[in-house]
């Protein structure tokens, strides 16, 4: 679908797919400079690493990222891909797919346990992913990698869809749970709304 071929001078042409690549890395191009902003003031506010991801066949995709300045800290360089399932910004991407690509993705998807605390079965993948869409945030407790934390919230549109999350990353021994699930879980939020609202979101 890249290129396609005229049917009576035989020339070649940029096919459908092509046209849809380049849209969607224009698209992505200004999410992170409308987002980029909100990511240094959640690394000022908390000298943690912060990320912005999207969902691409089941996995999350890491498109931008404010480092922390600490010399042990998380990093996705951009372009990075990771399972979905067991990261933050991850499980808030699936947690709002619909019923149907969920269930396509539960069937199709392997659950592969990374660390001790990696959810693997369906089952309970489904009610953690219910629990996120109550609560509006995602935590990650060394689900994909030991010792590292996560705290992640979407980023919806004008048309009221997740295309994005913002998660904040960082090690556990200065991620504790209360904080994680408290102001950070707050902050972050806050932050996804923010950028959300620069898309044309109108949260009610």
């Amino acid at each position: 679908g890249l290129v396609e071929q005229e049917p009576y001078q035989g020339r070649y042409r940029l096919g459908i797919r092509a046209f849809e690549i380049g849209n969607r890395a224009l698209y992505s191009l200004d999410i992170r400079s409308i987002a980029r902003p909100a990511l240094h003031q959640l690394v000022d506010d908390f000298n943690e690493t912060a990320n912005l991801a999207i969902l691409d066949k089941y996995e999350v995709v890491y498109i931008d990222q404010v480092e922390s300045s600490n010399i042990i800290k998380m990093l996705a360089r951009p372009g990075t891909r990771a399972p979905a399932y067991c990261t933050g910004a991850g499980k808030v991407l699936l947690a709002y797919l619909s019923e149907k690509q969920l269930n396509i993705f539960l069937n199709e998807v392997p659950l592969y346990p990374y660390t001790a605390t990696t959810i693997i079965d369906p089952v309970h993948l489904r009610e953690e992913l219910q629990q996120i869409r109550r609560q509006g945030f995602a935590l990650d407790h060394g689900e994909r990698e030991e010792g590292v934390r996560c705290v992640a919230a979407p980023v919806f549109n004008h048309e009221n869809r997740v295309i994005a999350a913002v998660s904040v990353a960082g090690p556990a021994n200065r991620m504790p749970p209360d904080m994680m699930a408290g102001k950070l879980a707050t902050a972050v939020v806050q932050v996804a709304l923010q950028i959300g609202r620069h898309l044309g979101y109108q949260h009610r």
